[in-house]
């Protein structure tokens, strides 16, 4: 409310229950899509995201996907900081309900003083 300026929306997939974790499976669209996640600069008060979709990652792919997250710094919540060093290999033991997820919109923004 009252914002002008620039700003970057990013979405992304992360599981449905607390702690927010990344989920595996990828966002897809025809623009501002790539490695599951969804970004688009804001030039307007609006935007839309078109033909937005799931693809689902499958089970032996999980570990790769969420490396990916990791890679391109999509992790909102920090679980990998409140993980510790062995993300991996907690993140195959969390139950991850790949039929369930929750759509994370962020909106990035910069105060100038």
């Amino acid at each position: 409310m009252g914002y002008s300026g620039r700003a970057v929306v990013v979405v992304s997939c992360v599981t449905k229950d607390t702690p927010y974790r990344p989920h595996p499976h990828n966002l897809v669209g025809k623009e501002g899509c790539s490695r599951g996640v969804c970004t688009i600069k804001m030039s307007t008060d609006t935007i839309s995201f078109s033909n937005l979709g799931i693809q689902c990652v499958k089970k032996k792919d999980i570990e790769e996907a969420l490396r990916t997250r990791e890679e391109i710094r999509v992790d909102p919540f920090r679980s990998k900081l409140n993980m510790g060093v062995n993300y991996f290999l907690q993140a195959k033991q969390i139950l991850i309900f790949t039929h369930v997820i929750k759509i994370l919109v962020q909106i990035i923004y910069t105060v100038r003083n």
